[in-house]
C-alpha cells in the first residue's frame, strides 16, 4: 500500500500518528532497499581472518566467518520477504525491529575482532582492525542513517569492545588509540544523526508534497465535473446567454442565443454588436450602460427589432444584464440572459 494514500484527504500535521507511520514506513523501506552494506560484511570479514590468520587458531576464524556468512543470509531471506510480501499499515515496527535485531547481530560479530588486542601483539593487526571497523561504521552511516537504531545497534557492539579493550590493555598506544576510536565514533554518530535528519526532513516533504498534489488532482477533478456541468447547462439552457466585454464584442455566446440572432456561435466571436445586431445596436449600448458605469444589473428590459438575417421580420426580447467582475472587483464585461417572447406577445395580443 502506497504511503501517499494515507493523506488523500490533504496534508497531515507532523504530530498526527498516521504521519509517524508513514515516516516509519519510508525509513524501514530505505533500510530494506540497500542491501550493499550486507553483503560488504562477509566479504570484509574474510579478508580481516586472511590477515589474522597467523594470530588465531584456523577454526574459530573459520568459524567466525561461517556465523557472518549464515547471519547476513537470514537478513537477505528477510529483506527478499520484505519486498515480497504486500507493506501494511501498522506492521511498520516490526519490520524495524526485524532489521535491527539483524543489525545488531552482525555488530556484535564485530566486536568479537576487538579480542586481537590481546591476542596479536602486532600493532599492525591492530590497527588492521581499527580500520576496517572504522569502514565499517562509515559504511552503515549512509545504509542505515534513515533509522538510528539499526545504525546504533550495529555500530556500537562493532566498536565498543575495541574501544574497551584497548582501555584495558592499558600501554600509552593502545590507550591512545581508544581515545582516537572514541572521537571518530562520535564523529560518526554525529554524522549519522545529521544525515537521519536529513532523510527524515526529505521523506516528510515528499509525503507532504505527495499529499498536496493528491489533494489538488481532486480539486481538479471535481472542478472539471463542474465545469462540465456548467457548460451543459450553458450550452443547453432554453435562455440566451451570452459574455459581452466592454468594447461590446462577443466573448462567448450559447446556442440558443446564436439562433435567436439568426447566426452561427462563430458568426459572434469577436465582433461587436453593431456587426451582429445593427438595428438594435445603440438601444442595446444605452440598456449597457448602467451595467458598465455603476455595476448595476439591468432586469426585464423589453427590447423590440429586427432579427439581423431577416431585417424585415420584428421580433421582441425579454432581456436580463448582470455585471461581470474580475478578481479586484473592476466589471470587465457583462452576462446577457435573454428570451424570446414574440410569441408571447402575439399571443397577448
Amino acid at each position: 500500500m502506497r504511503n501517499e494514500a494515507l493523506f488523500e484527504r490533504g496534508p497531515t500535521p507532523p504530530g498526527q500518528p498516521e504521519f509517524q507511520a508513514a515516516i516509519r514506513a519510508e525509513q524501514i523501506k530505505a533500510l530494506y532497499h540497500a542491501p550493499a552494506i550486507m553483503l560488504v560484511n562477509p566479504i570484509n570479514a574474510s579478508i580481516l581472518a586472511a590477515v589474522l590468520w597467523p594470530a588465531y587458531p584456523a577454526w574459530i576464524l573459520l568459524l567466525w566467518i561461517g556465523l557472518f556468512y549464515v547471519v547476513v543470509s537470514v537478513r537477505f531471506a528477510d529483506r527478499a520477504r520484505y519486498l515480497r510480501q504486500p507493506h501494511e499499515s501498522g506492521h511498520e515496527v516490526n519490520w524495524a525491529k526485524r532489521f535491527t535485531v539483524g543489525a545488531a547481530a552482525t555488530g556484535c560479530l564485530w566486536g568479537l575482532s576487538a579480542s586481537v588486542v590481546f591476542v596479536s601483539p602486532d600493532p599492525v593487526a591492530h590497527v588492521v582492525v581499527t580500520f576496517v571497523l572504522g569502514g565499517m561504521t562509515v559504511g552503515a552511516v549512509f545504509q542505515q542513517s534513515a533509522y538510528l537504531p539499526a545504525f546504533f545497534s550495529y555500530a556500537l557492539p562493532a566498536v565498543v569492545p575495541q574501544f574497551i579493550c584497548y582501555l584495558a590493555k592499558g600501554d600509552r598506544v593502545s590507550i591512545a588509540m581508544g581515545l582516537m576510536l572514541a572521537a571518530y565514533v562520535a564523529i560518526v554518530a554525529l554524522m549519522g544523526r545529521y544525515i537521519n535528519r536529513w532523510i527524515v526532513e526529505t521523506m516528510r516533504l515528499r509525503l507532504d508534497q505527495a499529499a498536496v498534489n493528491s489533494k489538488l488532482r481532486a480539486v481538479v477533478t471535481e472542478s472539471k465535473a463542474i465545469l462540465n456541468e456548467i457548460e451543459q447547462i450553458y450550452r443547453y439552457s432554453p435562455v440566451g446567454l451570452c459574455f459581452i466585454d466592454t468594447n461590446y464584442r462577443y466573448v462567448r455566446i450559447n446556442e440558443h442565443m446564436a439562433e435567436m440572432h439568426g447566426l452561427p456561435v462563430s458568426a459572434h466571436i469577436g465582433r461587436t454588436l453593431r456587426e451582429v445586431v445593427p438595428g438594435i445596436a445603440d438601444e442595446l449600448m444605452e440598456l449597457f450602460r448602467p451595467v458598465y458605469e455603476r455595476g448595476e444589473p439591468v432586469l426585464n428590459a423589453e427590447i423590440y427589432g429586427a432579427a439581423p438575417t431577416a431585417s424585415g421580420v420584428q421580433r421582441d426580447w425579454l432581456a436580463n444584464y448582470f455585471p461581470f467582475r474580475s478578481e479586484l472587483g473592476e466589471v470587465t464585461g457583462l452576462i446577457a440572459a435573454v428570451t424570446d417572447i414574440t410569441d408571447l406577445k402575439q399571443a397577448q395580443l
